[in-house]
């Protein structure tokens, strides 16, 4: 008659889909991390990067009309609305006895936004032409998308879907925004996307390695994330985000507002593919 069977706990982060959500968590950090270094030494370290950076400033605009209210609604996001949807994500989570996934939301939008503003104020701009105060990266595209990332963390993995689709209208919003009204060039808000991008893997590696309940999620949400990003260039298009000038200038506006929401949506879609979800 045998004996009665021992039943082995495996150690947190051994089982296989742990092992590939912490490298894909990992390496989304270092990824994030290398484009956010590879821009800001292309698009302001060099000549001809921030010669482009500026055409593509100058020829992003749209009816005055149209930008005077987009500046008044981007003048709305302030620190207090910032604070209070932290806070809600905090409540959420401990409402659903996720204390870690809590203090990773805090982690989380904290530190993307400690290190834009450390960037904006540390990384040198030199004179080459077109100004010498470094505006890299944009601290309100910084606040949206870390926001829409904490909703990532906290809310439900059923609705990660509806939180992609309107993370990814709003950042792309937002990061357009910036380049219309002038307060950013298109470069400040890309390497915004990755700021938080990099602190999202890194705060999923660290839930991984801590938390026995986190699991590696199983979709990124694509479609829905690129849906979002097209209804938003569609919005701001109908609502007068849109040149009058040449040919030329039509082409830059366009790539410009098109790869501003395709990095949104990217970045989203990344990230809801490698945060852990609770068990």
């Amino acid at each position: 008659m045998s004996g009665p069977t021992m039943q082995t706990s495996r150690p947190i982060g051994r089982s296989p889909s742990r092992r590939r959500g912490l490298v894909a968590a990992v390496l989304l950090a270092l990824l994030a991390s290398l484009l956010a270094g590879a821009a800001y030494t292309v698009f302001v370290r060099t000549t001809v990067g921030q010669r482009v950076d500026q055409s593509a400033l100058v020829r992003v605009d749209g009816r005055p009309q149209a930008t005077m209210q987009l500046a008044a609604t981007l003048n709305e996001l302030t620190i207090g609305v910032a604070v209070a949807v932290l806070v809600c994500c905090v409540l959420i989570a401990l409402a659903r006895r996720r204390f870690a996934y809590a203090l990773a939301a805090v982690a989380l939008v904290g530190g993307a936004n400690v290190t834009t503003q450390l960037a904006k104020q540390l990384l040198p701009r030199p004179e080459l032409g077109y100004g010498d105060v470094n505006s890299l990266p944009s601290g309100h595209t910084t606040v949206t998308m870390s926001l829409a990332v904490a909703l990532l963390l906290v809310l439900p993995s059923v609705s990660r879907g509806l939180v992609v689709l309107v993370g990814s209208l709003g950042t792309t919003v937002v990061g357009v925004g910036m380049v219309v009204t002038g307060w950013h060039r298109p470069s400040d808000v890309v390497v915004a996307f990755a700021v938080c991008a990099a602190w999202a893997g890194l705060v999923g590696a660290l839930l991984l390695l801590t938390s026995p309940s986190a699991a590696p999620p199983r979709r990124g949400h694509r479609v829905t994330a690129v849906l979002g990003a097209v209804v938003a260039v569609a919005l701001a298009y109908a609502f007068g985000v849109r040149p009058d000038g040449t040919w030329p200038d039509l082409v830059v506006h366009g790539a410009t507002v098109a790869g501003i929401g395709l990095v949104a949506a990217l970045t989203l879609s990344v990230t809801a593919r490698v945060l852990p979800v609770p068990r």
